[in-house]
């Protein structure tokens, strides 16, 4: 889009999107930062903000999805920069899975997380029960002539020491995965 066929209000939206390209801003803010141009109607639609800015109407829809996590949900990563387009498509399905307020819920729950992998944080959210994810500590195994599931552990001893905790933990994260399905 030529500038000079840009009004005043156009002009300073342009500014202010390359002024945040040059410091890298989070996606999120981007995404805010287009919705607010959709929402003040400095342009009519995506697909002209996508031609004023200069990138797809497919990014720009991204960034509008982007725009729509919530701060509470962004401050469990710890900061903007760890959300990746990825993990806003991952955030979409859990909040369509357990509702916006859920997700909310337990993102505040969590507080700040930036010492956990952006992965374990979406297991969190999505389960409800946070913890780190280590190497592989168990292995669960269905036999098809079987009605039930065996775990097999080399920490198996050590286990069994807490059983009814590690029954709530199995049940809280099959709870959650079974959401997800």
């Amino acid at each position: 889009m030529q500038t000079d066929s840009l009004t005043l209000r156009q002009r300073e939206a342009l500014a202010q999107y390359n002024s945040l390209r040059q410091k890298k801003t989070s996606i999120i803010m981007f995404g805010r930062l287009c919705r607010s141009f959709l929402n003040r109607q400095i342009w009519q639609s995506q697909s002209e903000v996508a031609s004023a800015l200069g990138i797809s109407k497919p990014h720009v829809t991204r960034l509008l999805r982007a725009a729509k996590v919530p701060d509470e949900v962004i401050h469990t990563f710890g900061d903007a920069h760890r959300i990746s387009f990825e993990t806003v498509e991952a955030l979409a399905k859990i909040e369509k899975r357990t509702g916006r307020m859920l997700l909310i819920a337990r993102a505040v729950s969590f507080g700040t997380r930036s010492d956990l992998k952006v992965r374990e944080i979406l297991a969190g959210l999505a389960t409800g029960f946070l913890a780190p994810i280590r190497e592989q500590v168990v292995r669960l195994a269905r036999h098809q002539e079987e009605g039930y599931i065996r775990l097999y552990s080399a920490q198996l001893s050590r286990m069994s020491l807490d059983l009814p905790r590690l029954e709530k933990a199995i049940n809280a994260v099959l709870e959650g995965v079974l959401q997800l399905i």
